[in-house]
């Protein structure tokens, strides 16, 4: 007879391939089988055989799923949940990766004090069981935090040397969403050119492994980046037209919401008002939870200004 623990890790690391290659909707299919219910007498017992907490990693996984295809609160919901078990099951490599991949939530979220209390729990329980890897996610993201909070120098070095020891690890997931932050920064520090170039980085790195979930938003990132610098807004216009193929053929709502703000402040700079408006009304319509996040506040007021 199939274990069902083993069935629940088979479906959950087939979602997790399928988030990284793009493939959302599949993602969230594998990553919501209801093999087994919740116990924390199991849960321990899975520990002991594979490692982790099945639960809760399956929940931290869907929660990042939900929030790209455009559900973030249903996001948030699972990240709790998964921080919930993490904390029930009193295991600490559970709870520093659940930690760990938080990060992204809070970072994409633009919930800087949450990332930041997040990063002031990973940094001691990292130290504590000498988690190597978890104390390298955790100084990459305080570099991104960082650059958003004016330390742009500072939060750069971080970045880049955070990076640096994850390729000496031979650990490359997640690269070019990384690279494509790292440019960010670079643009925000008045190098929007040398942003370019990091961002060419990243679209090579994602063309070599597949690695597609943040496509779409490293071409919404080169767009901004290309307006920085001497380029025409037709160029622009181009990378954030490809951003929105992509992140249509993926279903992710969070991106192609993103990339539409962009696109849309872009045309009414160039007095292109119906045209703005008709872009974001129709993502910002599409949307049924989130309406106090930042995306979705700053879509309800430059639809306004549209108007």
């Amino acid at each position: 007879m199939q274990d069902p623990t083993s069935l629940q890790l088979a479906h959950q690391r087939l979602g997790v391939t399928m988030l990284y290659m793009g493939d959302l909707l599949l993602a969230e299919e594998q990553l919501t089988q209801e093999v087994v219910d919740y116990e924390l007498e199991r849960e321990r017992s899975s520990i002991r055989l594979y490692g982790q907490a099945p639960s809760s990693m399956q929940d931290m996984w869907l929660g990042q799923v939900k929030w790209l295809l455009g559900y973030p609160d249903q996001a948030s919901k699972h990240l709790q949940e998964a921080l919930g078990i993490a904390k029930e099951v009193a295991h600490p490599f559970t709870h520093a990766f659940v930690l760990s991949l938080s990060f992204t939530f809070y970072y994409r979220s633009e919930a800087m004090q949450e990332l930041n209390e997040c990063l002031d729990t990973v940094f001691p329980l990292a130290e504590e069981q000498n988690f190597r890897m978890f104390s390298v996610q955790a100084s990459l993201f305080q570099g991104y935090l960082w650059t958003k909070s004016g330390k742009i120098p500072e939060g750069i070095d971080a970045i880049i040397k955070a990076m640096e020891f994850l390729k000496r690890m031979g650990s490359q997931i997640s690269r070019p969403y990384n690279l494509s932050n790292l440019a960010e920064a670079q643009g925000l520090a008045g190098e929007p050119d040398q942003g370019l170039a990091t961002v060419e980085q990243a679209l090579a790195h994602v063309k070599e492994t597949d690695e597609h979930y943040t496509e779409a938003d490293i071409l919404r990132v080169k767009g901004d980046l290309l307006l920085l610098s001497a380029e025409s807004d037709n160029r622009a216009e181009e990378c954030y037209r490809q951003s929105l193929d992509v992140a249509r053929s993926q279903s992710a709502k969070s991106w192609e919401l993103r990339t539409s703000l962009s696109l849309a402040r872009l045309w009414q700079k160039q007095g292109k008002q119906t045209e703005a408006r008709g872009l974001l009304a129709e993502i910002y319509g599409w949307f049924t939870e989130g309406f106090d996040t930042p995306d979705l506040i700053d879509a309800k007021a430059l639809l306004e200004e549209l108007s």
